[in-house]
């Protein structure tokens, strides 16, 4: 189970000005489009099952491993890159500062911004 967040802005709305210049908008090969995965803690039932988590953050490198046990007992990981990584232990406050935040500024300074956010 893992929550998602994409976000995407724009260029600013002609009617508000914005203290970004042109240097600041962004390269052909960059995306507008950040892509940030949040992987819940395992709930209560889960842990009362002393079932194993299978999914391994890495945050600083903004990475995601899925282990799968396949064939009986072989074990595969899968490793998924991310813009941004928030693990089990990161706070709503921290997914705020660090994802939200700097979006709402944008949107305060003029830029046109969506943030969708599914969860599981």
């Amino acid at each position: 189970a893992r929550d998602r967040l994409a976000m995407a802005s724009s260029r600013p709305n002609s009617a508000a000005p914005s203290k970004r210049s042109a240097k600041d908008a962004p390269s052909q090969n960059e995306a507008n489009v950040k892509v940030i995965l949040r992987c819940r803690p395992m709930n209560a039932e889960e842990q009362s099952e002393n079932e194993r988590s299978v999914v391994n953050t890495r945050d600083a490198l903004r990475e995601v491993s899925i282990t799968q046990t396949v064939k009986g007992d072989k074990q595969v990981d899968r490793t998924y890159n991310f813009d941004q990584v928030f693990g089990a232990h990161a706070t709503q406050e921290d997914i705020y500062d660090d994802a939200v935040r700097p979006v709402v500024e944008e949107v305060l300074e003029g830029f046109n911004c969506t943030i969708f956010a599914y969860g599981q």
